[in-house]
């Protein structure tokens, strides 16, 4: 066992404030709530193989606890989730599609439009404006609140499928 010092503490609070716990638990294989133990104090000692996958993601912290806060910001890989009140009119699997339908570049969401926009007709769309959401963002939900459920699960998965081959890819090295 270890105890935990402040400074370890510290250091988990501020790649937390930069990351998200899931996305630390993504990267450390470490539970989300053994994370959420430490940082609310509540463990005193943890174990060695637990700060052994912790340590590599809070070490800039540690170790350059008086740089400035920009120069240790850990890399974030994909986009932010989508988060805000404008999505509690959305199913979950339409925010799961914006999600992996974000990691993608650029060629390959015109693929997923097209090749989705392919299985609806024009006077099933809906004319869906959300501000916060980009235009191909809009057409693409548009398009899957179109689709029948049978579509949906096969594109839904497809991209998933895509979106996470890409972000192991990406990971590799980091």
């Amino acid at each position: 066992m270890k105890k935990i010092t402040e400074d370890i503490s510290k250091a988990l609070e501020k790649c937390a404030k930069t990351i998200s716990l899931a996305e630390l638990s993504l990267r450390t294989g470490v539970k989300v709530d053994t994370l959420k133990r430490y940082l609310n104090r509540r463990a005193k000692q943890e174990k060695k193989e637990v700060f052994q996958k912790i340590y590599p993601e809070i070490r800039r912290y540690i170790l350059l606890k008086d740089a400035d806060e920009a120069e240790v910001q850990p890399v974030r890989i994909g986009d932010a989730p989508k988060m805000g009140h404008y999505l509690d009119d959305f199913v979950s699997d339409e925010k799961v599609l914006m999600d992996t339908f974000g990691a993608l570049d650029i060629k390959r969401q015109e693929y997923y439009l097209k090749a989705m926009g392919a299985c609806v007709t024009v006077d099933k769309l809906v004319n869906l404006e959300v501000k916060e959401l980009s235009k191909n963002e809009n057409l693409l939900v548009s398009i899957f609140r179109a689709m029948t459920a049978e579509e949906k699960e096969k594109y839904l998965y497809m991209l998933i499928d895509e979106a996470t081959e890409l972000m192991r890819e990406r990971r590799v090295g980091i």
